[in-house]
């Protein structure tokens, strides 16, 4: 292989390679998963305390944080259509662009959810 040839290709694995890097940092920085897995686990306890005493039912139920900008999604439980995967107990995927973001009730992927936007 003669040395352009070479070069190109090292040029262009390495631009890949930052993109792609840069690209999984940005995805795993939007939502801290840990973080949204301890609201998870408080609202969970709130709502067990409460025992339905405010409403006649447990308030706990499906719920998502959403980041407006990238539309990505984590979950206290897998969705009915399969669309979010699991991540050690919460569910992750993308929101598409035909729901409304928004702090808010809403059916998607054949579940009602609780919507709340990230950073809560």
């Amino acid at each position: 292989m003669n040395r352009p040839v070479k070069t190109w290709l090292l040029v262009t694995w390495a631009l890949t390679s930052a993109c792609v890097c840069t690209q999984a940092a940005a995805d795993a920085a939007v939502i801290d998963t840990a973080l949204a897995r301890q609201y998870f686990n408080e609202a969970r306890q709130l709502s067990d305390q409460d025992g339905g005493a405010l409403w006649g039912r447990p308030l706990y139920g499906p719920m998502l944080f959403v980041d407006a900008q990238s539309r990505m999604v984590v979950a206290n439980q897998p969705d009915a259509d399969g669309v979010l995967t699991d991540h050690d107990g919460i569910a992750i995927g993308q929101l598409p662009a035909s729901v409304n973001v928004a702090n808010t009730a809403t059916d998607w992927a054949g579940t009602h959810w609780t919507m709340l936007l990230w950073p809560l």
